[in-house]
Order: C-alpha cells, then structure tokens, then sequence
C-alpha cells in the first residue's frame, strides 16, 4: 500500500471510483451501492468510499483516479440517472492513456459538474 495515496502499489484495477460519503446523504448512499452492484462484474473498475473530499457545497462527490493519469473530482452526480454514465465514464478514464477521455466521452454530469482535476502524481 502506498502511504501517500492509499492506493496499492500495482493495483489489479485500470481506475477507481471513489465516493464521498461522509454525510451519506440518502443520494451518495444510493449512488456508491448502486456503483458497487453495477461494477461487480468489472475488474477494472474499483469502487471505494472516501470518509470526506470536502467538497460539501457540491453533494454527491465521485472522484476518478488512476496510477499515472490525471485524476478528476466531480460533483453533483445523481443517483439515479448517472450510474450507468459514471460507469462508461470510469471505461473511458480507464482507457485514456493520461486519463483524460474525449469530450464525447463525457457524459453530462462529468461535462457540467468537474469540481477540479489533478495531474498523476509523480514519484519524488
């Protein structure tokens, strides 16, 4: 495990989605099971639980990130109607050399709602 990521070394995953849930309001509750259900037959997609991104003007948090690709923090993602969108995005990461997938790869909430995006992170 690395201590400054706390993702593994060489994940067995191409991209990880994680999901604020530190108020677990019924939406972000609602949206990480449904994450989970619908990723569970998928290897390369990780769903974890963050405690707090911090971001709580903007409900609903999800962040996409990748061991050498750019990371993106998103808000205001729906439960509901953006599951399945939050899947082909996290592919789209996934497949993305630098993580950054094409514009017409991005579904609405990831076009309107991008709270900031972040390089890879490089060793030191």
């Amino acid at each position: 495990m690395n201590a400054d990521t706390n993702l593994p070394e060489k994940p067995d995953y191409k991209v990880c989605v994680q999901v604020c849930t530190l108020c677990m309001e019924t939406a972000s509750r609602e949206l990480y099971e449904k994450l989970c259900e619908a990723s569970s037959d998928l290897p390369d997609i990780k769903i974890e639980p963050v405690e707090c991104m911090a971001v709580c003007d903007n409900p609903t948090t999800i962040a996409f990130r990748a061991p050498g690709k750019w990371s993106y923090v998103i808000g205001g993602v729906g439960a509901n109607g953006d599951v399945e969108d939050v899947i082909r995005a996290a592919q789209a990461v996934a497949k993305s050399s630098l993580g950054i997938p094409k514009m017409n790869e991005r579904p609405l909430f990831f076009r309107n709602g991008v709270i900031c995006r972040l390089p890879p992170h490089e060793e030191v």
